[in-house]
């Protein structure tokens, strides 16, 4: 727990400092990153031999860091990259053989965006991005085939 907050509070510091020299010239380079909890669901509805999830721990820490170049006041581009952490699931065979394995799954992915701004006032600024975010996904099992 100590390490995410030591974590978030680096990070806030970082991206508070990039974004007060961004806001004052509305351009200009910028970091950005997050912290969170990723939830991933595993279907096991359509594998070739039937197969039960018998426990799972699929709420993991997960993070984002980023840089970006705002143009303007209007628009400005983004790269993340986006770490989801390892979820892992138990996994029982329902053919007769009851094997049971252990399945660890790796979520990531590059985001790259186009940032747009709609200044509302002097203390807001609406934000939107459009974008694509490429996700690599690696499995790893251990135990039975």
């Amino acid at each position: 727990m100590k390490a995410i907050i030591g974590l978030t509070a680096v990070l806030t510091f970082a991206a508070t400092t990039a974004m007060a020299e961004t806001v004052a010239t509305g351009t200009g380079f910028y970091a950005t990153g997050s912290i969170g909890q990723a939830n991933t669901k595993l279907d096991t509805s359509n594998t070739v031999h039937q197969t039960a999830i018998t426990s799972d721990s699929t709420d993991k820490f997960s993070y984002t860091l980023g840089a970006g170049y705002r143009f303007n006041n209007y628009i400005g581009t983004e790269l993340s990259y986006v770490n989801f952490g390892k979820p892992t699931y138990d996994l029982l065979r329902q053919d007769g053989s009851n094997a049971a394995s252990k399945l660890t799954v790796k979520n990531t992915a590059w985001v790259a965006a186009v940032v747009g701004y709609l200044p509302v006032n002097k203390d807001f600024t609406a934000t939107g991005k459009v974008g694509a975010a490429f996700v690599h996904t690696k499995v790893d099992r251990v135990g039975a085939p």
